[in-house]
């Protein structure tokens, strides 16, 4: 327990002496992560929402962030959920990297699943095809 809040503390001091626009959102969006798993998802969407309103300049960042919102909603409000894992991939499709699609089809394929509908294995597929994997996976 000591680790996780000396890593919250940090992290909490990385946001406020950052400067706002996409470094804010950078710090903001990593503590938005640890939020998740701490203090629970409540309050890791209030950090992502907060790291979205820096409007950041990277597309890249901008993937992580509504997939944190994503995974923040999945519990409570699906629909909103997928939308923001829609715009997650959208946004990781314009920027041509194969781990951000990956990522982002990832994200989407398992909140989709969710939804008690038909698997979308043609995006599951798609992923693997890629031939990728990206840096991290929350799921």
């Amino acid at each position: 327990m000591i680790g996780r809040l000396s890593s919250l503390k940090l992290l909490e001091q990385a946001v406020e002496l950052s400067p706002s626009g996409t470094e804010r959102a950078h710090a903001t969006t990593r503590l938005g992560w640890v939020l998740c798993h701490v203090r629970g998802y409540r309050a890791g969407a209030d950090a992502f929402a907060a790291a979205l309103a820096e409007r950041p300049e990277d597309d890249a960042l901008l993937v992580e962030i509504h997939q944190g919102i994503a995974w923040c909603a999945h519990y409570a409000a699906l629909p909103d959920a997928l939308e923001h894992a829609g715009t997650a991939l959208e946004l990781a499709e314009r920027t041509g990297d194969p781990k951000l699609v990956a990522s982002a089809l990832s994200c989407a394929s398992f909140l989709e699943a969710l939804t008690g509908r038909a698997m979308p294995l043609d995006a599951i597929e798609r992923a693997v095809r890629l031939g990728v994997s990206p840096d991290w996976f929350q799921i």
